[in-house]
């Protein structure tokens, strides 16, 4: 099953709560980018990796995501759940900025959930990864979003999904209907990914502080459908967390100059970083502007989707 990068088109801090976690409101795109995951029923748990960024992936087990999404689900399943054999083809780069380890353990528990026959909702699925991770119920979905609270709050774009038969629960905020933007679809996106091969602590960048946090702007939901809404959407929104990492990585900043000198529509820093990502108005500019961004940094980690 294929394991979904995750993109911040915008990513706003909007304060600190009494407990300490941050309020955001984003936007979250997830491009033809993944890792690819296999599971099979074992009589213990394996972890077998392959892939660009093998290397990067924690095998001892209590470090592992993967193996936390199913300590959680045997506990909340112990009569159901066994152990697994995984097969992991790591494409995405690591502690990356763009969900590959929330994207993982999502996917685990969409892969887990059909092959024990626990038929759970996406909703309970979501719930039960928000005790992994803060990005995890989003990947879940795989879908475009709107993003809110900590991470708990999820309001769905496309206008295909199915209705949620579950009550909502209590600590994850979901809104469906059919929705948000009625029968219509969230574009895709000419996007052009970049990682300077680098790991960027997102502890570190909340730990830096902010001078300002940034007020929730209004989103028109029912124009998202529209591409030329979406680019003047990004023109007045910003990733919060990109000064601070730049100080962190200053590769960013180069990055980022070299994208912006292919004259995309946008060029930021997606997540807590280093990945950054441009958006470009045809399949035609966004493929020259891959061949100029390999041709100027030749060593660094480049996709189109």
């Amino acid at each position: 099953m294929r394991s979904y990068a995750k993109i911040n088109l915008f990513l706003h801090i909007l304060g600190k709560r009494a407990d300490n976690y941050h309020e955001l409101q984003s936007i979250f795109y997830f491009p033809e980018i993944y890792d690819e995951l296999e599971v099979i029923r074992s009589d213990k748990f394996e972890l077998y990796v392959a892939g660009e960024f093998a290397d990067k992936i924690p095998q001892i087990p209590k470090e592992n995501i993967i193996y936390k999404t199913l300590l959680e689900l045997k506990r909340l399943y112990p009569e159901k759940i066994t152990d697994i054999s995984v097969f992991l083809t790591k494409n995405l780069p690591v502690a990356a900025g763009i969900g590959g380890g929330s994207a993982n353990a999502a996917t685990t528990l969409n892969v887990l959930n059909e092959l024990f026959a626990l038929e759970l909702s996406k909703e309970k699925l979501a719930e039960i990864g928000l005790k992994i991770g803060a990005d995890v119920p989003s990947c879940v979905y795989s879908k475009p979003m709107i993003v809110t609270g900590v991470g708990e709050g999820i309001e769905l774009l496309d206008g295909h999904t199915e209705n949620l038969l579950s009550p909502l629960s209590s600590s994850l905020t979901l809104k469906w209907e059919r929705g948000l933007l009625g029968n219509n679809f969230f574009p895709k996106l000419n996007i052009l990914l970049i990682n300077p091969l680098k790991s960027v602590s997102t502890k570190q960048i909340f730990e830096m502080g902010f001078k300002n946090y940034s007020e929730e702007i209004k989103i028109e939901k029912n124009k998202l459908f529209k591409q030329e809404y979406i680019f003047e959407l990004l023109h007045r929104t910003k990733n919060d967390l990109q000064e601070n990492a730049i100080k962190l990585c200053p590769e960013i900043a180069e990055i980022l100059e070299s994208l912006n000198a292919t004259n995309p529509i946008i060029a930021r820093m997606s997540g807590s970083g280093a990945t950054c990502f441009a958006i470009y108005e045809t399949k035609e500019k966004l493929e020259n502007a891959a061949l100029q961004i390999n041709e100027n940094l030749p060593k660094y980690w480049v996709k189109t989707a």
